[in-house]
């Protein structure tokens, strides 16, 4: 989830921000990216993920608009018709944020036609933490990496990365040949 917050969904500190290179929260709630796990039942076979391209055009559940948007939607959709509701902020945040969660897994149930056990929603900060906690992801990368957008900065050649420089190495897609597809396969890594 592209959010700027901490679990408890309180805004990240300025010194915090200015780490994760995350600029300034905008209010917007879109999922960046998406990934199907299959865990098969028998423990012989091996896990494998899938992408889905955020960009994607599919429907929604609001029309056809691009698949990070599932999330945006109900989850504001859900809001003001709670408010309009008269219900307390603290409901409005928790069943809006549920609202979108559910849109979010239809709208790749409805694409894919797979059905989804379990959900995992990541932000920002919690992506750089989880790095943290398995002590990094090892990286090769064929040529030196230098983006001011993402802030990634790296040398060629093989390296773990941790924290917030993980965080770049996936949040970059700026000066890679194939721009957001280059940036699922960091992801995916």
């Amino acid at each position: 989830l592209d959010s700027r917050t901490d679990a408890q969904g309180h805004p990240l500190s300025r010194e915090v921000l200015d780490a994760l290179q995350a600029g300034n929260s905008d209010g917007e709630q879109n999922t960046d990216t998406m990934m199907v796990v299959h865990v098969p039942a028998d423990p012989t076979k091996e896990a494998f993920a899938i992408s889905l391209p955020r960009d994607s055009y599919v429907d929604v559940g609001f029309g056809t608009h691009k698949l990070n948007s599932a999330y945006a939607r109900a989850k504001i959709a859900a809001a003001n018709q709670l408010r309009n509701q008269g219900k307390d902020q603290a409901t409005v945040d928790r069943e809006s944020v549920t609202a979108g969660r559910k849109n979010l897994i239809a709208s790749i149930t409805k694409l894919t036609g797979l059905h989804i056990d379990h959900y995992a929603e990541i932000n920002l900060y919690g992506f750089s933490e989880i790095t943290n906690a398995v002590g990094g992801v090892p990286v090769c990368l064929n040529n030196p990496v230098h983006d001011p957008y993402s802030g990634a900065n790296f040398p060629a050649g093989q390296q773990t990365l941790v924290g917030v420089d993980a965080l770049k190495f996936v949040r970059q897609r700026h000066y890679l040949a194939n721009g957001d597809l280059d940036r699922v396969v960091r992801q995916q890594v």
